[in-house]
């Protein structure tokens, strides 16, 4: 089971959200050419979605977003954010340079926080109350979800979800194995490597071992 700092990590990241308003408070010209492209959902806490939502007001206007006009709107709305912790964020802002990939980092994180909200749904529709224990322990064991690419995942939280129902209930077994490790007895097995390297004569001595009943690989 992972602890609370590793789900911190995989689902959001505080320190970058600060420190990306940091840069529209300290009024980085890379900052307001990418204004536009900045979704609200890409930060995971509602008081910083509130300053951003006060920042783009700004913006809008055509005023500069600095830390007294930010606080001043939020005042306005009843939101409480000190005007220290504002300042904060300005002195603590991101880099210009690593402003794009702050963004893109913040994208990915927000990707992941999706991919999990739609597995935990597909599983609970699969009447798995314990599905927060069940996404952590398929995170720790299938590689392929783990880190959640941002793009053209693959893998569809459906379709995720069933194989854990199917494992859980004993309906998903390891596969018969015509050559342990090597060879599945069903399903769909790929051989590939670079040009003359001897995947014919391997598949050759494979399909002859598997002919006469021998050992391949000592297996």
């Amino acid at each position: 089971m992972r602890d609370s700092s590793e789900w911190t990590q995989l689902m959001y990241d505080e320190e970058l959200e600060r420190r990306l308003l940091g840069a529209f408070l300290i009024g980085y010209d890379e900052a307001f050419r990418e204004s536009p492209r900045i979704e609200a959902d890409l930060f995971y806490s509602n008081q910083r979605r509130e300053i951003w939502g006060a920042i783009q007001r700004l913006i809008s206007q055509g005023r500069h977003p600095d830390p007294f006009a930010v606080h001043s709107i939020l005042k306005d709305r009843g939101v409480e954010v000190s005007l220290g912790e504002l300042i904060g964020m300005a002195n603590d802002s991101i880099p210009a340079p690593d402003f794009v990939w702050a963004v893109e980092r913040l994208r990915e994180l927000r990707t992941r926080r999706q991919m999990v909200e739609a597995i935990n749904r597909s599983l609970r529709r699969l009447g798995l109350d314990d599905a927060p224990q069940i996404l952590s322990r398929v995170l720790d064991e299938l590689k392929a979800i783990q880190e959640l690419a941002v793009d053209g995942i693959g893998i569809q939280p459906a379709l995720l979800a069933e194989l854990v129902a199917a494992y859980r209930q004993g309906e998903l077994r390891e596969p018969p194995q015509l050559i342990p490790g090597i060879l599945p007895g069903a399903g769909l097995a790929v051989l590939a490597g670079r040009p003359k390297t001897g995947k014919s004569m391997f598949a050759l001595q494979l399909a002859l071992a598997l002919a006469e009943g021998g050992v391949f690989l000592e297996r």
